[in-house]
């Protein structure tokens, strides 16, 4: 149900998830132009057993399995503060990791640099690289190896071409559009919800006003105004029957005119 009132929203206020869009496009190929993409460049090297080791006119390739300790060693003394500090210095902004191949069995030795530019990705990882054959040199100092047994490196690749690297941009991107697309459905659903209000509420209004207005009944007659009416009703009856009394007086005299000679008559005889 919410899922088909947003989907009903959106359609209603199209012209405001358009705005939203167009606004969250302007702001990914903002940050996209902001945003610099990162490169990375790898380099692989390994170590190689010393003379005493090796028998005599045999391949040294042959005897790596022994040195996967020697390895750790070295990876644990590249990757401390007094081995890191000084080549970062040289790199500002790059970065470094020196590991174990994890696809192979023997004493191979990963650098993967991370960089702003190609060049310091290139640059950081032949200084590395440079600087395993004197590490490994100074470890075995402290031990005192003899000559024979001293263990030496061997580059196995060279510095690739730093490849570039998007993670970061694509990152930034998916950030700001999933952000933006949030804001375009949270103002989309409260403009939706401001505009629908406003009709319920005039729709309200509309059917609480009467649609004509009636006469008002006018209130039956108070007792005592009926009571005052009453003698205004018989002080009019009163000329009524004063007006009838000379009708009657009129109709009278003729008949007392008539008998006047009749008397005088009797009255000579």
């Amino acid at each position: 149900m919410i899922l088909s009132d947003l989907l009903n929203a959106l359609l209603r206020r199209w012209y405001v998830v358009l705005v939203g869009l167009v606004g969250t496009g302007v702001l990914c190929f903002l940050v996209a132009a902001r945003v610099a993409p990162t490169y990375e460049s790898t380099a692989t090297a390994t170590l190689v057993p010393g003379e005493s080791t090796i028998a005599e006119r045999g391949n040294p390739l042959m005897y790596l399995d022994g040195l996967i300790l020697a390895r750790d060693v070295l990876v644990r003394s590249l990757s401390s503060d007094d081995v890191r500090e000084p080549v970062l210095e040289a790199f500002p902004g790059a970065d470094f990791a020196v590991d174990g191949d994890p696809a192979t069995s023997g004493p191979m030795i990963v650098i993967e640099s991370t960089a702003d530019t190609p060049d310091a990705a290139s640059g950081i990882v032949q200084r590395v690289l440079d600087e395993l054959p004197a590490r490994l040199e100074a470890l075995q100092d402290e031990v005192e190896s003899p000559a024979a047994d001293r263990i030496s490196v061997l580059p196995l690749a060279e510095p690739a071409a730093p490849e570039t690297v998007n993670t970061a941009v694509i990152r930034a991107l998916g950030g700001v559009a999933g952000a933006g697309i949030v804001v375009t459905l949270i103002i989309t659903g409260l403009v939706d919800g401001l505009i629908g209000g406003r009709r319920q509420r005039g729709r309200g209004r509309d059917r609480a006003r009467p649609k004509a207005k009636a006469a008002a009944p006018h209130p039956p007659p108070h007792p005592a105004e009926t009571a005052a009416d009453t003698p205004a009703e018989s002080s009019d009856a009163k000329p009524e029957s004063n007006r009838e009394k000379p009708d009657s007086e009129s109709s009278e005299t003729p008949a007392k005119t008539d008998l006047e000679p009749a008397r005088m008559h009797q009255r000579s005889n």
